[in-house]
């Protein structure tokens, strides 16, 4: 993405002059490797500070997080060093992709102190860096050892700036354009990025484009006056901060400090006040995937390796199903040759004789020669108790196995339906509880109680569940034997229920409630699905059944297209 040196120069202007002179009131970490400080002056405003390795990233946020109940470890050292510190100017290090605060602190014996915040927003190597008055480092939120990256970042070693890329001229130098002039058969768009540092590609492709709209023109055949006017331009003109949005699908694809024009009729450029603004709408919808992603892997990924565990194991039970089902063929065969002792000799391997459950025909058994007829028919009917067991037994495990990769698929969606850390934390205590997953701490958190989804549909209110203990929640406790309650038929669903108040429910309502269900179902994606729905008193909950598992008779079933309502949302 488009956060290079040059953005950042215009991103580091604008956080300076708004923060500069203001306290540190709060800090949270959100996520390991973001940090959000709560600034207070004559307004309040917070500033976002992602170290993340694929998409670092600095600017001010209006947004709201939600904090873990325990903060890390990273968190609690910003707090000891910078709560109420004042932030003293904010500047850009050498034209590099790297930010730094500077803070009037105290410490410890409350004389006045500078520290510094570091942020290195360079891909993998991102960091965030806390340096005291003689530049050594206090801590950071990823520590590197020199033989990692060429330098060490380690509490009490001195810290040094990255170093520059080798053979790269900043594009804010005069000389910038130098090196590329010696490289005349090359494409320019390559000799811009292999030789100049602080420009992303689309700035380059924009400065190819400018020139002659062609991105694969030569060095030789670029206009060098005209390159350097444009560099200049770049440079000092004021920035006019612009998000590149597809027009087809409406996805962002970048930004950048001025308007990108390489791309023609296919995209639009969303302008914006100020380069702080173009960088929080552009990773808001990213980020929040990513970062919620990150949140819900383990279980995610632990879901899934069950499943399919699961899946290959019953496979294998079916196969062995399968073989068992000849169980009543060797109990016939030890019938046969023990009603046809008198003809076996020893060595003997086949044993031909009538088979008076067939019609008496002809048939061949095979024998083991070093067993007497007596001892072959009792292997015959030891194999035959073997199976009958094995194929009860069998059926029993696969009847079970289907069951729990049902339950386990339907936990699964419903971690793909949440939306905060609170509802990932409901579905994980869910499986703790369940024993699949071991409990991470021995200290109990106590977390309050995450309701269900509402809705309002003529004055009937409507509760949908998001995972399986709402599920439970809304079918054992919150449900009047006269409620409707709705599932979706042979998939797994969300369980809805709509609260009548001692009113008939109409159409439109059930209507409404279904299409819910099929939305927050496996049949999401479906054009049509079906809904069973029944009074609650029809529905049960059978003795030690897993959380969200019921059973229900006695239902009416109607046929809608899954859709998500957002006008009836309480």
């Amino acid at each position: 993405m488009a956060l290079d040196a040059c953005f950042l120069k215009h991103l580091t202007e604008q956080l300076s002059s708004e923060l500069s002179g203001m306290r540190v009131e709060k800090i949270n970490m959100p996520s390991r490797d973001e940090a959000v400080f709560s600034m207070r002056g004559a307004t309040r405003k917070k500033l976002l500070i992602n170290a993340s390795s694929n998409s670092p990233r600095v600017f001010l946020t209006g947004e709201e997080f939600e904090n873990p109940k325990v903060p890390p470890t990273f968190c609690m050292v910003l707090r000891k060093h910078f709560i109420s510190s004042r932030l003293m100017r904010v500047y850009m290090p050498a034209f590099e992709r790297a930010v730094t605060f500077e803070f009037d602190c105290r410490n410890d014996f409350f004389e006045p102190v500078t520290k510094k915040i570091t942020v290195e927003l360079m891909g993998r190597s991102a960091n965030l860096i806390i340096t005291d008055e003689q530049d050594k480092i206090i801590d950071a939120i990823r520590r590197v050892d020199i033989s990692a990256s060429g330098r060490s970042i380690l509490p009490t070693v001195k810290y040094q700036s990255p170093p520059p890329q080798e053979g790269k001229i900043p594009f804010c130098q005069k000389n910038a354009f130098e090196n590329i002039y010696k490289n005349g058969e090359m494409r320019l768009f390559d000799a811009l990025m292999q030789n100049t540092a602080g420009i992303s590609p689309i700035v380059a492709r924009e400065l190819c484009f400018s020139l002659t709209e062609n991105c694969e023109m030569t060095v030789k055949e670029a206009d060098k006056t005209r390159l350097e006017g444009l560099r200049e331009q770049l440079l000092t003109a004021a920035p006019r901060p612009a998000v590149i949005k597809r027009k087809d699908t409406g996805k962002l694809i970048d930004f950048c400090f001025f308007e990108i024009t390489q791309y023609g009729d296919f995209c639009e450029n969303i302008f914006f006040d100020t380069p702080s603004e173009a960088v929080e709408f552009f990773y808001k919808e990213n980020t929040e995937k990513t970062r919620f992603e990150a949140k819900t892997k383990d279980i995610t990924a632990f879901l899934t390796r069950t499943v399919a565990r699961i899946s290959k194991t019953m496979q294998v039970r079916k196969k062995e199903l399968e073989s068992s089902k000849n169980a009543e063929e060797l109990r016939i065969k030890g019938e046969l040759i023990t009603a046809n002792l008198y003809q076996i000799k020893k060595g003997q391997t086949v044993l031909v004789c009538q088979n008076y459950y067939d019609g008496l025909k002809q048939i061949k058994i095979a024998l083991k020669p070093e067993l007497s007829g007596a001892q072959n028919a009792s292997l015959y009917f030891k194999k035959y108790q073997k199976a009958k067991t094995g194929k009860k037994i069998l059926s029993e495990l696969i009847v079970k196995d289907c069951a729990e990769i049902e339950y386990l698929e339907g936990v699964l969606l419903s971690l793909y339906e949440c939306k905060t850390t609170s509802e990932v934390n409901q579905i994980r205590k869910e499986l703790e509880e369940g024993g699949y997953l071991k409990r991470k701490s021995k200290i109990k958190i106590t977390e309050k109680e995450i309701g269900p989804r509402i809705y309002i549909k003529d004055g009937f209110t409507i509760y949908v569940g998001k995972n399986n203990t709402q599920n439970d929640m809304i079918t054992v406790k919150l449900s009047r034997k006269n409620d409707i309650w709705l599932h979706t038929k042979s998939v797994h669903s969300s369980h809805v229920l709509i609260s009548l108040a001692g009113r008939e429910p109409t159409n439109a309502v059930i209507e409404y409630a279904a299409e819910l269900c099929a939305f927050y179902s496996k049949a999401k994606n479906d054009k049509k699905a079906e809904v069973d729905y029944c009074p609650v008193q029809n529905v049960k909950k059978p003795n030690g059944a897993k959380p969200g598992m019921v059973v229900y008779d006695v239902y009416e079933t109607v046929i809608v297209q899954p859709r998500e309502h957002t006008d009836g949302r309480a």
